[in-house]
């Protein structure tokens, strides 16, 4: 009894396979009748008949074509098969059309379906992303008790055109996957074909009403004594005016016609003559800038001598040269088009269920070296690495179940060399595969290059960063260093002075006096150095702050005016000081900064001036905010050079270009000045010419007082 029970159980299921692959033959049938009639006609199927084959072949109770608008980035439903008409009529009452729906474009569901043709879901909710309300859908599940939801993808080449929606009530699950996804692959080349030839036929109709709008060529030809009449577009339309193309005897203007044209024309243009018929001729004439232009003549015998022999001919000519070279692309993309798999670039492999290449294409024989016909004799895996073939699963009949996959693999030329390689497989019918192979080995090199080299990259910043630190922390101990010594020295300094001061208030001879003026002098200049390579060091230690206080602006200017007058006056130069009437009265900032600005700038123009004058103005523009002071320096002193100018505010340095008499100081100057002037929020300008003079200006922010 129960060997009975399993013989029927056999008997089933092969009775179930047979009329399976009955069905999948009709199927297979009906999809070449659509694509017969596509080839025909030019023309996709209806729509309906699409989505209800595709209901039919996948077993699905509910199938929505839903096509992408590109114009307006929404998706719109454009065929429905299998819901009962009383739903259709009451969605219809419910003002809710299924059929011309427009549904926004979701992103989250456009990321669900991306990275495979096929997608299923299970259930509704889980598909519709953030396109339908959740309670609603939810309702719809509940009261229509559905499933399984399967999204296939209608692609045109890497662009999404829409997609099939096919919904299962509950417990069902979709059929015939590999069949539905190569009848989506069919129906997008049918809409993308149509597509191009509407649009073709858009663009004829187009030229066509421009042609009507616009005036066109008219001739009258004379059989009998070949005299010729056109009018002006005629001329224009090849380049040239009435006048140059005289005489217009036919003779005239038929070296222009090109020289492969030449038969055809005039055997079509003869026989209408001869017979009286209507002719239409397409020709190339030569243009006057040298290229040809494509002409169409249309015309006929309009009067006859009295013995029957054609004497008048009348007709148009229009530039057809736009549409030829239409004509010409669209006949060029068809052959493109048909001779796609042995012209692309990517290597193409069909192969049998059990791995046997079965055709190859010229760029995949050249990635392996082999050709199609050594290929029809080998396995993949023989052309694999034998560590990498053995490890796998290829030829060990899992590729029954293998369905549409991307991917890198290493592949194995016929000279042995080993190269990378990027694959596309997807599945044709049950029995065969294609694969969309791209030789990436040279990528793959310049990836390991371009790795190598960010690991050496990243060893060099990590040396840098440290030799930056112990840069930054010596700078910083030399900074301290001269700090403290900037200390020790200046403490017994002031002491010396002092003394000196002292002993100036003794009785002193002439001689003594002058002795401890000089002294004086050279003690000052001592500090004043010792001074300026503190405040250097401050700033390399980012320690030198602004002391702000409110000041009388005016006051803290004519302090440090006072010693300039008396370094202008031991120098027999003229010190001219022009004080604007505008200056406030009161600013907040730092005053003992601001007087170091004018001593620094003035003292420079006094030390290198030998002769002439030096003039200092000071004047303020005002904003809501601030007073912009502007210091301007101008001196008559030897000048320098563009050379001088841009190392001049480099730390330590001295103009050694001749451009000035003598060096003095430190050479910090400068350097300190324009950082004082950064840290007030301002800016320093200096332009000289040699022999002429230099003119320093400042501009600085002091702050309003409340």
């Amino acid at each position: 009894m129960v060997k009975g029970n399993g013989n029927h159980s056999t008997d089933r299921q092969q009775f179930n396979d047979i009329t399976q692959q009955h069905h999948e033959k009709e199927a297979l049938k009906q999809m070449m009748v659509f694509n017969r009639q596509f080839m025909e006609t030019n023309q996709a199927p209806d729509l309906n008949e699409i989505i209800a084959f595709m209901r039919a072949i996948t077993g699905a109770d509910y199938a929505f074509l839903n096509l992408l608008d590109e114009s307006t980035m929404e998706v719109v439903t454009e065929a429905v098969a299998g819901p009962p008409e009383y739903l259709m009529k009451m969605s219809s009452l419910l003002g809710f059309q299924l059929v011309g729906k427009r549904w926004p474009y979701d992103q989250a569901r456009r990321a669900a379906i991306e990275t495979s043709n096929l997608t299923t879901f299970n259930s509704l909710q889980e598909s519709m992303g953030n396109v339908f309300p959740a309670t609603l859908v939810s309702l719809l599940e509940k009261t229509l008790h559905l499933g399984q939801v399967a999204v296939i993808k209608i692609n045109k080449m890497d662009q999404i055109m829409g997609e099939f929606t096919l919904i299962m009530h509950k417990g069902k699950s979709l059929i015939n996957q590999e069949l539905a996804d190569l009848f989506a692959s069919q129906v997008g080349l049918f809409l993308d074909r149509s597509k191009n030839l509407q649009d073709l036929e858009d663009e004829r109709n187009r030229l066509n009403e421009i042609i009507q709008a616009t005036h066109v060529a008219i001739w009258e030809y004379n059989v009998q004594t070949g005299e010729n009449d056109y009018n002006d577009r005629w001329a224009e339309m090849l380049g040239y005016s009435i006048s140059e193309l005289q005489p217009t005897d036919a003779q005239a203007w038929r070296h222009m016609i090109h020289p492969d044209d030449l038969k055809k024309a005039y055997s079509i243009f003869d026989e209408a003559a001869e017979k009286g018929s209507m002719f239409t001729v397409e020709f190339r004439m030569k243009h006057k800038a040298g290229h040809w232009v494509w002409v169409e003549d249309r015309g006929k015998v309009v009067s006859r001598t009295n013995d029957g022999k054609p004497l008048i001919m009348r007709g148009t000519r229009t530039d057809i040269t736009e549409r030829k070279e239409m004509e010409l692309a669209l006949e060029k993309n068809e052959q493109a088009y048909r001779a796609y798999v042995d012209k692309s670039p990517l290597g193409i492999f069909v192969t049998d269920h059990e791995t046997r290449y079965l055709r190859a294409n010229p760029a995949g024989c050249e990635m392996t070296g082999y050709t199609e016909e050594e290929l029809k004799t080998m396995k993949v895996i023989d052309l694999l690495p034998p560590e990498l073939g053995a490890a796998g699963k290829v030829g060990k009949g899992e590729e029954k179940d293998l369905g549409p996959v991307s991917g890198e693999y290493i592949g194995l030329r016929k000279n042995g060399e080993r190269y990378w390689g990027s694959i596309h497989i997807a599945r044709i019918d049950e029995n065969q595969l294609v694969a969309f192979c791209e030789d990436i080995t040279q990528r793959k090199q310049v990836e390991e290059k371009l790795q190598e080299f960010t690991q050496l990259l990243e060893q060099k910043n990590q040396q840098l960063e440290a030799a930056l630190g112990q840069a930054k922390d010596a700078n910083e101990a030399k900074s301290r260093y001269l700090s403290h010594m900037n200390h020790e020295m200046r403490t017994p300094l002031n002491g010396f002075i002092g003394f000196i001061q002292l002993l100036e208030t003794t009785p002193l001879d002439e001689e003594q006096a002058e002795f401890l003026h000089n002294m004086q002098q050279a003690a000052s200049n001592l500090l004043a150095i010792i001074n300026n390579v503190l405040d250097y060091a401050k700033i390399e230690a980012g320690g030198i702050k602004l002391n702000k206080r409110v000041f009388c602006l005016e006051d803290e200017i004519q302090i440090a005016f006072a010693p300039l007058r008396s370094l202008a006056i031991q120098k027999h130069l003229r010190l001219e000081i022009t004080l604007a009437n505008n200056l406030p009265h009161q600013a907040l900032a730092d005053p003992d900064r601001l007087r170091q600005i004018i001593l620094n700038l003035g003292g420079n123009a006094i030390k290198f001036t030998e002769k002439g004058e030096v003039h200092i103005a000071i004047h303020c523009e005002e904003t809501a905010e601030h007073h912009h002071l502007k210091l301007v320096v101008e001196d008559t002193g030897p000048g320098m050079t563009q050379e001088t100018l841009k190392k001049l505010f480099r730390p330590f340095y001295q103009a050694d270009d001749g451009s000035v008499s003598q060096s003095k100081g430190t050479g910090l100057g400068l350097a300190i000045t324009r950082e004082l002037v950064e840290l007030m929020g301002g800016e320093i300008k200096i332009t000289s010419t040699p022999g002429v003079g230099t003119r320093v200006e400042v501009n600085v922010k002091l702050a309003r007082t409340t």
